[in-house]
């Protein structure tokens, strides 16, 4: 496949479901701006007990997953050499055994590598080429974002109902969902149409892809199903949303998720020990 085809594939996809989003999102705002709107209550779906009792179960095994993953990384060793180095362990010692001062260049290595090489993928994001870059950018941020939609709404919506489309926590998650699905489609087709990349690409990495994919987009369709009043839409988008999100917290600790937990501390880790000089 030349160069002008490929290019023409991954980024007129990752365009193509933008702009599908934004138009559904538009077109939803004409409809409530019409004052006829009367959304469907997910609670009469599924009870927000229930959801609520089954995420926690799903936490409790991602935690426990996590645990297990990371002692097999030694993420908890690395995390805990970090912050010796940030308090400066050996001058206690060169003090007569007195607190131990802060080590400031530690610190300020730290929050370098942590916004510029982990939240900003500087370094950490040395991908193949900068199509490879902005996914794993555009996943990040639009999961983060995704998160804390997530949890203002259970702190702002404690009952789970349902919200103005313009609400402050609806525009994050959208935002944050386009952006989401953008990241994740430019990731999927750039796999598709690039044979080298298709051909290092793992069952694993297809699953964990598929299992975010389907989380966003069942995500959309229970906002429009459910701002259109259409019960049924949104009883089956939602329930295979739920299904979705399940197997992504569960299977977390063995997918990709455990590498945003291991390759940061690793990052920030060689750093100290470069400042060091070791």
């Amino acid at each position: 496949m030349n160069r002008s085809l490929y290019n023409l594939l991954t980024w007129g996809s990752t365009a193509a479901v933008t702009l599908l989003l934004i138009a559904m999102w538009i077109n939803l705002y004409i409809i409530h701006s019409s004052g006829n709107v009367v959304q469907i209550d997910r609670n009469t779906i599924i009870s927000k007990n229930i959801v609520d009792a089954a995420g926690i179960t799903a936490l409790i095994i991602v935690i426990i997953g996590v645990v297990t993953r990371i002692r097999k990384k030694n993420v908890a060793i690395m995390v805990q050499e970090i912050m010796q180095e940030i308090r400066n362990y050996e001058s206690k010692a060169a003090n007569g055994g007195g607190k131990a001062a802060i080590n400031w260049p530690a610190v300020k290595t730290v929050l370098r590598v942590g916004i510029y090489e982990v939240l900003l993928l500087g370094k950490l994001g040395r991908c193949e080429d900068f199509q490879q870059w902005l996914s794993h950018f555009m996943i990040m941020w639009g999961f983060i974002g995704l998160g804390i939609t997530t949890t203002l709404d259970a702190i702002v919506n404690f009952d789970a109902v349902p919200l103005p489309l313009l609400h402050p926590v609806r525009i994050l998650g959208n935002v944050s969902g386009i952006i989401f699905m953008a990241g994740l489609t430019l990731a999927i087709t750039r796999r598709l149409f690039s044979p080298d990349v298709f051909s290092t690409t793992t069952k694993s990495d297809w699953a964990f892809l598929i299992a975010m994919y389907g989380t966003g987009a069942t995500g959309f369709l229970v906002q429009w199903y459910a701002d259109l009043a259409n019960y049924l839409g949104t009883a089956v988008s939602y329930i295979i949303h739920l299904i979705f999100v399940a197997v992504l917290l569960v299977t977390a600790p063995w997918t990709k998720f455990i590498h945003a937990l291991w390759r940061p501390s690793w990052i920030i880790y060689s750093r100290l020990l470069a400042l060091r000089g070791k």
